[in-house]
């Protein structure tokens, strides 16, 4: 069985009403218009974060003058303070000596005694005198010695 092959028909024209304010748009114009559009944002975008971080950049660098500024004044505060504790230090060693209290001492009317004796607080509520080695003859009272 062979078949004779028939032509084909052509479909049915129907008529078709086109809007009068309507107008085909080509893919391309508008795969086009999308690409301009991209560019355009992305670089506007970039600006903006450029922008941005170039702004936090000058407030985190503002921040650490600031801070600077604070240690710097903060080391200058600590130096004087340790002159002047060295300065304290000395007029404090000065007004220790044993030299300058003797002189005090005798200015005030004191005089030195040959017997010393050392009071001592043992865990007991009286205190104790210990007499020195050489002066053992002496009573157990303090020996203040009056011009």
């Amino acid at each position: 069985m062979t078949s004779v092959a028939r032509p084909l028909r052509p479909a049915p024209v129907r008529p078709v009403s086109v809007p009068t304010d309507l107008h085909v748009v080509r893919r391309s114009r508008q795969r086009a218009q999308t690409r301009r559009v991209r560019p355009a944002m992305v670089l506007a975008i970039g600006v903006i974060v450029v922008f941005g971080a170039l702004l936090a950049s000058v407030a985190i660098r503002s921040m650490l003058v600031a801070g600077q500024e604070n240690l710097d004044q903060t080391r200058v505060q600590v130096r004087t303070e340790q002159k002047q504790l060295q300065t304290d230090r000395v007029e404090l060693a000065t007004q220790q000596s044993p030299e300058r209290i003797a002189a005090r001492a005798q200015a005030l009317g004191m005089v030195a005694t040959a017997d010393q004796r050392w009071v001592s607080l043992a865990p007991s509520t009286t205190p104790t005198i210990d007499p020195i080695p050489e002066a053992t003859e002496r009573s157990n009272e303090l020996a203040i010695a009056r011009p």
